[in-house]
């Protein structure tokens, strides 16, 4: 009882750790030293990695973990975000929306200038889902009570991580999945501090996944529509869940998938006056730091002679083929839509932080698997990169291990675990995994 008693306080150490680190980047960014915040998440990450590991092998309590991650996430909600971008974007939509009535769409921010609100906001149509659009719209109109309207973005994003982590407690019982999403570093400092929709996505394809496992195939496809109308990546889930669908109940299980989406985004997506346009053009052409399309040459000079656009369309060929691939192979839904979600974190010229979230929830159901294990350390290689101010990315012994060695290690790592035989039967819970 002892033991029990110190192991159950060594890991809480580890976790308040963990957190603490992931708080003072969130808290502190700007009075750290340059390299402060990019060392703080990488050791929150190590942490959070170690701690899972240790709690697959011998559960412990899950009260201390959700005391710690509540209190983790207030941290993120009260603090402003130090790169507020996409709430600023958010913000500028739903000002277009209600102030302007003109359509986000079809309109730029510039062609609205001088408002101050849209100062130092991306100049471009906005690449989100009618759902989410409507839904900043509202926030704006909210925000007049006083109330900043980051807060209601962050904590939107607080409470999608919230349901989650509830539906990966109701679902397995496993304290390692609760750290994995809870404490990730990615998830607190720049999905729940920066307020990002992507959290409404891994939520949508947890949702859905559990759903295909019960059968509930409508469900599952109403699902994926929905969290497509907040942000169309959602559809990486439905070549996957429809494969699965047919092999496994027939033709009419597939319809249940592809039916929501055919009746409600593809008619949306023509009949919004530029909606599909606004999806076309979304990032087109560009590379981000940790994407393994900066690698010599397949950014430069063979691919950049074909024009900007070149990487974009490459690499969403690239991931197309992926996620055929990932789609026929996998001994339950969650295997298959995690390695579609996964081909895209890996091989996509522009990846986020906070995209590492649209994979998370289903990879901390079984934080062990391989494919999870990409997905932890593709969200640690990736905060870290985008931690790291822009100067010191120019630096040599910065972009080699970030820009260079980090992609292909997450490549090969990727084609490994999509390419190792799955076990037979549904992945593992960890057995006896406590409640109290």
């Amino acid at each position: 009882m002892v033991r029990c008693a110190e192991r159950v306080n060594l890991r809480a150490a580890e976790a308040v750790l963990a957190a603490g680190c992931s708080a003072t980047v969130i808290v502190a960014r700007n009075v750290l030293p340059e390299i402060g915040a990019p060392v703080l998440a990488g050791c929150a990450a190590a942490f959070v990695i170690d701690l899972a590991r240790r709690e697959y092998r011998a559960p412990t309590s899950a009260r201390p973990f959700a005391c710690v991650i509540a209190a983790l996430f207030v941290v993120a909600i009260a603090t402003p975000p130090h790169v507020p971008n996409d709430i600023r974007s958010y913000s500028a939509d739903g000002r277009m929306i209600v102030h302007y009535h003109v359509s986000p769409y079809r309109v730029r921010p510039s062609a609205l200038a001088p408002d101050p609100a849209f100062a130092r906001v991306r100049d471009a149509v906005a690449p989100y889902g009618p759902l989410f659009i409507g839904a900043t719209a509202v926030v704006s109109m909210a925000g007049r009570s006083g109330v900043p309207e980051r807060a209601f973005y962050q904590a939107g994003a607080a409470l999608a991580i919230g349901a989650a982590l509830l539906l990966l407690w109701r679902s397995r019982r496993s304290t390692a999945g609760l750290v994995l999403l809870g404490l990730h570093p990615a998830v607190a400092a720049t999905i729940v501090n920066g307020g990002h929709n992507d959290a409404f996505v891994g939520l949508a394809l947890l949702a859905a996944v559990i759903a295909t496992e019960r059968r509930q195939y409508l469900g599952a496809g109403g699902i994926v529509a929905v969290a497509m109308l907040i942000k169309i990546t959602a559809g990486l889930a439905l070549i996957p869940l429809a494969v699965w669908a047919l092999t496994r109940d027939g033709r009419r299980a597939l319809a249940g998938v592809v039916t929501p989406t055919l009746a409600l985004v593809v008619p949306a997506t023509f009949a919004i006056r530029g909606l599909f346009s606004a999806l076309r053009a979304s990032d087109m052409g560009l590379v981000t730091r940790t994407s393994i399309w900066n690698l010599y040459p397949l950014r430069a000079p063979l691919v950049g002679s074909f024009g900007d656009g070149a990487v974009t369309q490459l690499s969403l060929m690239a991931i197309g083929v992926a996620v055929v691939v990932v789609s026929l192979r996998g001994t339950v839904p969650a295997e298959r839509v995690l390695g579609a979600v996964t081909a895209w974190l890996v091989l996509s010229a522009y990846v986020m932080p906070w995209y590492t979230v649209w994979a998370m929830p289903l990879a901390a159901r079984d934080p062990r698997q391989p494919l999870a294990r990409v997905v932890a350390a593709q969200g640690a290689l990736v905060t870290v990169a985008f931690l790291i101010p822009r100067h010191l990315i120019a630096n040599w012994f910065v972009s080699f291990p970030l820009g260079w060695i980090g992609p292909i290690a997450l490549l090969v790592a990727f084609v490994r675990a999509v390419r190792v035989a799955p076990t037979a039967g549904a992945t593992p819970i960890a057995a006896g995994a406590s409640v109290s």
